[in-house]
C-alpha cells in the first residue's frame, strides 16, 4: 500500500499586492475550472471529488465579500495614518523664525498652533484605527495569498507526472498506475477542502476582528455566502 500523496501549496516570501490579490479574487471562477477537470479522471480511477456546486460554494466567500473594496480601504486607512504621522513629526521638527515679529507673525503663530492641536487631536483616533487596520490588511492579504497558492498547486496541469490532457490515455494505455493517480487527485481534493475552509474562517475572523463583531454569531453582512 502507497503512503498518501500529501500536497503543499507553494508559499514565497514576497506576499502579492492588494490589486493583483483582488483581481484573483474576482477571477476565481476561471481559476478553479482546471480543477473541475479533474473530475472524470477522478471517477475512471475512483477517486472521491466535489461536484462543481460543491467547488463553487468553496471558494464563495472570495466572491462574496468584496475583497478589492476592503482591500483598498484598510489600504487607504493604513496609508492615511502613515501619512499624517510624517506631516506631523515633519511640522514639530520645524519653527518659524524667531525674527518674523508683528501681527502677520502673530497671526501666522496663532494658525499653526490652532492646526497643531487639530492635528494632535485627530491622529490619536487615526492611529487607533490604523492600529486595527494595519493587521488586518497584512492578515488578509496573507490569507488570501495562502489560498491562491493553494488553488494554483489544485489547478496544476501536471497529474502524477503526466500531462492531466494525457492522463486518460495513459491509464487506458497502462503506462499509469490508477491507484497512483487517484492518490494525488485526493491529495488535491485535500488541499482545496483544507484552503478554502482556513481561507473562509479566516477571513470571519479578520473581519469581525476589524469591525468588532462575533462573525461566528452574525448573521448580517458578515455572513459569507455557504454559512447562512
Amino acid at each position: 500500500m502507497t503512503a498518501p500523496v500529501v500536497l503543499v501549496a507553494a508559499t514565497d516570501t514576497a506576499v502579492t499586492g492588494s490589486a493583483d490579490l483582488a483581481a484573483q479574487a474576482t477571477d476565481i471562477d476561471s481559476r478553479i475550472t482546471a480543477f473541475g477537470d479533474l473530475a472524470p479522471i477522478a471517477a475512471s480511477v475512483g477517486a472521491g471529488f466535489p461536484d462543481t456546486a460543491a467547488i463553487r460554494r468553496a471558494v464563495s466567500f472570495l466572491v462574496d465579500a468584496d475583497i478589492g473594496r476592503i482591500l483598498t480601504d484598510l489600504d487607504a486607512v493604513v496609508a492615511a495614518h502613515q501619512s499624517f504621522q510624517n506631516a506631523e513629526d515633519a511640522m514639530a521638527q520645524r519653527s518659524l523664525a524667531s525674527s518674523w515679529q508683528g501681527r502677520s507673525a502673530d497671526a501666522a503663530l496663532a494658525a499653526v498652533d490652532v492646526h497643531s492641536r487639530a492635528s494632535s487631536w485627530r491622529l490619536p483616533t487615526l492611529t487607533a484605527i490604523a492600529a486595527t487596520a494595519a493587521p488586518a490588511l497584512s492578515g488578509l492579504k496573507t490569507v488570501l495569498h495562502n489560498v491562491f497558492g493553494a488553488i494554483d498547486a489544485v489547478c496544476d496541469p501536471i497529474l502524477a507526472g503526466t500531462p492531466v490532457a494525457t492522463v486518460p490515455s495513459a491509464l487506458a494505455g497502462g503506462t499509469l498506475r490508477p491507484n497512483v493517480v487517484a492518490d494525488e487527485i485526493a491529495a488535491r481534493v485535500r488541499l482545496f477542502d483544507q484552503a478554502t475552509s482556513l481561507g473562509r474562517t479566516a477571513l470571519h475572523d479578520i473581519l469581525a476582528e476589524f469591525v468588532g463583531v462575533d462573525a461566528h454569531t452574525s448573521t448580517g453582512d458578515l455572513a459569507l455566502a455557504g454559512e447562512q
